[in-house]
């Protein structure tokens, strides 16, 4: 498990802003400080909609960027009011614009759901782009 936290932080996606995180099993929310409280809305939303029967053999990096500045740094300007999902190794990335509140959780719900459907059937690429 260290090995894909070590590869995530060399990676085009991790920023130094990102100073506090909630690991849970394959859930890893990144985010700053002052976002602690969306991140744990999130958190939670996220832990309630995981069926019980999904185990998941990936990782979900959700990155929440504190403003547009640093989204925009890794995935360009264009980019701005969508969320982004990538895959990173054998792990996925899903990038949020900050800040977020639960009026964003609707879209990140979305992905969030694509994502846990087709991890357990990789490879993944061509279903995450639709």
């Amino acid at each position: 498990m260290r090995e894909q936290v070590s590869l995530l932080t060399q990676s085009k996606f991790f920023s130094p802003v990102f100073n506090a995180a909630i690991f849970d099993g394959p859930i890893r929310i990144y985010f700053a400080q002052n976002q602690e409280s969306s991140a744990l809305k999130l958190y939670f939303a996220c832990m309630k909609r995981l069926r019980s029967d999904i185990e998941l053999e990936a990782n979900i990096f959700i990155l929440i960027y504190p403003n547009a500045e640093n989204y925009s740094l890794v995935f360009g300007n264009e980019n701005l009011h969508e969320i982004q999902l990538a895959q990173l190794d054998e792990d996925f990335v899903i990038g949020l614009n900050g800040p977020v509140d639960e009026n964003d959780f609707d879209q990140f719900f979305k992905r969030f759901d694509t994502l846990v459907r087709v991890i357990p059937s990789q490879p993944v690429a061509a279903e995450l782009d639709a």
